[in-house]
């Protein structure tokens, strides 16, 4: 390595970024510590995986093995105050793309780490070699410079294989040594093909198409957007690669492998286009990433594909989804695609067959959408359509934004995706009683605040303080006696307001008019809590500037019902309004569809 140091590196076009993790950084530091420690002889040496260079001037273009280099060269500034006490300075790296990670590289702050994905995996593995220091003395720090930066004669030291290649082109020799060795990504060797020197292109032109990957990789690692187009998880380590994949499952010739059934199919995929459709593909992906970017500018675009989106079944998947809107898209008018989209949410709700793609303008009586929304809404149980009831809540949410208009009004799909947000009764259902004796204290705990709160003492302050005396014995005792409970858990409920009713038309426990979206962590720790217990957790997390989804936190402040006279309580009257706002929303949200005779 000591022959390195002065020298000048350069990482051309078609290279991947720095992707270490601090767990092989941590895993490098410690073979090396592990080497100096068990060895004195200056024969002695650890060896680096090889590093391929290809001369380029007065520096090494690096065809293998950036990894282990940029990875030393984050060790030799992590100890640069070493090298200069000793006289010993670092080698250089520049990079034919990626503005400022050559300086970034050279001096890692924690405030410039997310300026871009380099800059971050950058700064984690940094951040580990520091970590790993913390709390080693300077002999160990003083050591592992030695062994990096030793001459070959003054002792046991770190040497790697240096492989010069002969003046050709670098890139199939890129993919060759990293194919079978580095697992690289389709979007890494897609990557390679197209920044070849033989590809056609000049050298602007490589250099500017790989700006513009560059640019498109970091747009999809916004997690808006990104969880606008895609789950939020479970995302490739090239995000980019899912832009190829709806390229090449879009196009109106059918994929030669079957997406996702190999590793690499989409860069066999597109390997295995003709060479004029090779030529192309950049094209159409930049296309494919304009035509997402449109639709997540527009707000009403934004939320009819995000619910699609976010709905898919799962057999079926985002990216599927994605491909069929984008065909559905094709030859449209921008009105004709909206209404397209509100008829596939339509179907989506009603548990229907999707449009064929011959059904250019969908279209419903006023009659037939009144009934449906009202079957709908009136008709969903909380046990068998625990995903429609999921969906037709999230469309509530959504077709509430809409209705406000304007851009400022965004349903945001990443908080919604990732935080997991469920269905949630509003009133404790009876059935749903606590069994476990920490589940019976902890709704024990949250009840006992409503108990001493104004609102139970309005309700009836004798019950309240005969409640309030029997909770507290009953969290007293290590565990909450059975029979005593379920006597409490009837009493409290009785005094919230939430006993049963029966013989009205919103009166269901598990009907849609008591059902709306929390938090799954919150739907954990609140499990059939009263309402007031959670119309005070609602109230802190808005006033914390927390994510409530909107009509979520209107129900909560009742919204629906200006005229309530009980905060605290959810009331008959309560549900009536909220079923009534959840129908009168879907129905004008789906009224577009209503097509006026003269029209067809």
């Amino acid at each position: 390595m000591s022959a390195l140091l002065g020298e000048r590196f350069f990482v051309p076009a078609y290279q991947r970024g720095y992707r270490w993790t601090p767990r092989e950084v941590t895993a490098l530091l410690d073979d090396l510590a592990a080497f100096r420690n068990s060895t004195r002889a200056p024969e002695d040496w650890y060896c680096l995986q090889p590093v391929v260079v290809l001369p380029r001037g007065d520096s090494w273009e690096v065809v293998d093995g950036q990894q282990r280099l940029t990875t030393m060269h984050l060790l030799l500034t992590a100890l640069r105050d070493l090298g200069g006490l000793l006289g010993r300075g670092r080698y250089r790296i520049a990079y034919a793309t990626r503005d400022g990670s050559a300086a970034y590289l050279d001096d890692p702050t924690p405030d410039k780490a997310g300026d871009s994905i380099d800059h971050h995996h950058i700064w984690e593995a940094y951040k580990a070699i520091q970590d790993w220091m913390k709390g080693k003395d300077g002999g160990i720090r003083l050591d592992l410079f030695r062994c990096v930066t030793d001459p070959d004669d003054q002792g046991p030291n770190v040497r790697l294989i240096w492989y010069q290649l002969a003046p050709q082109d670098p890139v199939p020799v890129f993919v060759r040594l990293n194919v079978g060795r580095i697992p690289l990504t389709s979007a890494e060797l897609i990557r390679a093909r197209l920044l070849r020197r033989d590809s056609g292109r000049t050298l602007a032109e490589r250099l500017q198409l790989s700006q513009e990957w560059d640019r498109a990789e970091q747009r999809l690692r916004d997690p808006e957007f990104w969880s606008f187009v895609q789950d939020a998880e479970g995302a490739p380590p090239a995000r980019i690669e899912v832009l190829f994949d709806l390229w090449v499952r879009s196009r109106p010739t059918p994929p030669a492998v079957e997406p996702g059934s190999d590793p690499l199919s989409t860069w066999l995929n597109v390997e295995g286009l003709p060479a004029n459709d090779r030529d192309q593909v950049w094209k159409g992906v930049r296309s494919t990433l304009d035509r997402l970017e449109d639709w997540y500018d527009d707000a009403e675009l934004l939320h009819l594909v995000g619910f699609l989106v976010a709905t898919a079944p799962v057999a079926r998947g985002a990216t599927s989804e994605l491909v069929t809107l984008l065909a559905d898209r094709e030859g449209r008018t921008a009105s004709e695609f909206t209404r397209r989209l509100r008829w596939r949410a339509w179907k989506r709700l009603r548990k229907q067959p999707a449009p064929k793609p011959t059904d250019r303008r969908p279209a419903v009586s006023p009659e037939v959408l009144d009934n449906n929304v009202v079957d709908l809404v009136r008709g969903l149980s909380y046990g068998p359509d625990r995903a429609r009831l999921r969906s037709a809540l999230l469309l509530f949410n959504i077709a509430g934004l809409l209705e406000k208009g304007g851009q400022e009004h965004r349903f945001p799909f990443g908080r919604y995706k990732r935080e997991r947000w469920d269905l949630e009764h509003v009133r404790s259902v009876a059935e749903y009683v606590p069994r476990s004796p920490a589940a019976r204290r902890r709704w024990l705990e949250m009840a006992r605040g409503f108990l001493t709160s104004p609102a139970a003492q309005l309700q009836d302050v004798s019950s309240a303080a005969r409640l309030t005396a029997e909770a507290d014995t009953q969290l007293a005792r290590t565990a909450p006696e059975p029979d005593a409970f379920n006597a409490l858990f009837a009493g409290i409920r009785a005094l919230s307001g939430e006993e049963v009713r029966s013989g009205e038309v919103w009166s269901g426990d598990d009907a849609l008019s008591n059902l709306c979206l929390l938090d799954t962590a919150t739907n954990r720790a609140y499990q059939n809590a009263i309402f007031p217990v959670k119309r005070r957790w609602v109230i802190d997390l808005d006033r914390q500037g927390r994510f409530v989804p909107p009509a979520t936190r209107d129900l909560f402040l009742k919204y629906h019902n200006p005229d309530a006279t009980q905060l605290w309580v959810w009331s008959a009257d309560d549900q009536a309004a909220y079923g009534t706002a959840l129908q009168s929303t879907l129905r004008a949200f789906f009224d577009p569809l209503i097509v006026p005779e003269e029209a067809e």
